[in-house]
Formats: C-alpha cells, sequence, structure tokens
C-alpha cells in the first residue's frame, strides 16, 4: 500500500475517534477502529516503514477510544513527516540553506 494513503487512512482513523469521543457519534465503531489501525500498523511495518517498531505497539481490544485517535495520529505524522523527508532529498540534493544559522 502506499504510505500517502496509509497516512490519509491513518488520519480518517484520528478523526473518527475524535468524532466518537466528542459527541458519541460513531460509539460502536471502536472495535473496527482498532481493528484497521492494527492492520494498518502491520502493514507499515511489514513494508520495513517504520524504523522503530517498539514506538507504535499494537492496540489492545479494550484500548480506550482516544487512545485508538492518538495512536493513529502519531503514526501517521511518523509516515507522513518520514515521506517528506524523502520528497525532500529527491527535489533538493545539494540544499545547503538546511545548514545556515538562524
Amino acid at each position: 500500500m502506499e504510505k500517502k494513503k496509509l497516512v490519509g487512512l491513518l488520519k480518517e482513523i484520528r478523526n473518527i475517534s475524535g468524532e466518537v469521543s466528542l459527541t458519541g457519534m460513531f460509539r460502536n465503531s471502536k472495535a473496527s477502529l482498532i481493528r484497521n489501525y492494527n492492520t494498518f500498523l502491520k502493514i507499515a511495518t511489514d513494508q520495513g516503514l517504520i524504523d522503530t517498531p517498539e514506538l507504535f505497539p499494537s492496540l489492545l481490544e479494550d484500548a480506550h477510544i482516544d487512545d485508538v485517535g492518538v495512536s493513529a495520529a502519531l503514526l501517521g505524522r511518523y509516515l507522513k513527516d518520514e515521506e517528506e523527508d524523502e520528497e525532500k532529498q529527491r527535489h533538493h540534493k545539494h540544499d545547503f540553506r538546511e545548514f545556515e544559522a538562524d
């Protein structure tokens, strides 16, 4: 699966988890959100997209909905930052501005 798609799906998990937590909408979706998060985590791990797997443990069935949202947000950010770094390297191999003093 493309990294960009994983990031987008993780954002959706984060958003839906927030809705569940704040409004109770989709309140019966927690088990599905946990299954999906764990599936996306496994895909990212199997594809070698996570350098330090212990940063992102699988969620247990009884995880709180807020934990689902936070975990999805953190994993999505991790994958997105890595994607942005790769993009930067492709387009700016010799960008010396990185070393300028602030």
